[in-house]
């Protein structure tokens, strides 16, 4: 299966979540403490949330006086996110489009979207996320490290994602695993 046939698949499964992927979103939203520490960090006020989903994350972001940006695949999912964050500028926009973005941040927030992305096609991805980034501006991503794989998933180790992250110019500040329960999850932070 080739990288948009998963794509494909992906916006299917989000959009037809709707409003139960709310609490799910809620329930693995374990990440705030880092978040919050991650927003510290920022030198300026302009976030984007990739795969901001239903805007949990741009809401916490907005409600800290930060200028909150979004996109995700799903249509559905920026309809809920719209109406919760109004304030917002949301877009449908493929991570494989980053380019089409023609504004810079001071931080990028991108939560589980590497489970989405084939290893194949990470690099160019994580490339243009370090284009999008101010000079000094910081990337928080969490990532999935031990869940089960389908066509649709991937997983990767921290080491994966600190050599990704270095070899796109990234200064790596903190790449950690770590088991969540559930969902092993893991946290990179790290600077343009």
């Amino acid at each position: 299966m080739d990288y948009l046939q998963i794509e494909k698949g992906v916006r299917e499964i989000y959009n037809s979540m709707g409003e139960r992927y709310i609490e799910k979103a809620r329930e693995l939203w374990r990440e705030k403490d880092e978040l919050s520490a991650f927003l510290d960090m920022l030198n300026g006020d302009s976030v984007l949330d990739i795969g901001c989903g239903t805007g949990e994350v741009l809401s916490y972001c907005a409600g800290r006086g930060l200028r909150v940006s979004g996109i995700d695949i799903s249509e559905r999912m920026l309809e809920i996110a719209g109406k919760a964050v109004p304030e917002a500028g949301l877009s449908v926009l493929s991570v494989y489009e980053l380019s089409k973005l023609r504004e810079s941040y001071d931080g990028i927030i991108a939560s589980y979207i590497l489970v989405h992305i084939p290893k194949d096609k990470v690099g160019g991805v994580v490339k243009d996320i370090y284009s999008l980034l101010n000079p000094g501006g910081k990337l928080f991503l969490v990532f999935t490290t031990a869940r089960e794989t389908n066509e649709y998933m991937f997983n990767y180790t921290a080491d994966e994602v600190t050599e990704l992250l270095e070899d796109s110019d990234f200064r790596v500040i903190k790449a950690v695993a770590e088991a969540n329960g559930d969902l092993d999850t893991g946290i990179a932070v790290a600077e343009r």
